[in-house]
């Protein structure tokens, strides 16, 4: 359970950081 939550906690942080920089999200999709 304490490893959901871990992973949860870093996938909202990548969330935001992509939200930051849209320009690199779409790096990241076309890769």
């Amino acid at each position: 359970m304490e490893r959901l939550q871990k992973i949860a906690k870093i996938e909202r942080r990548l969330r935001l950081d992509l939200e930051r920089e849209p320009s690199v999200g779409e790096e990241d999709r076309t890769r």
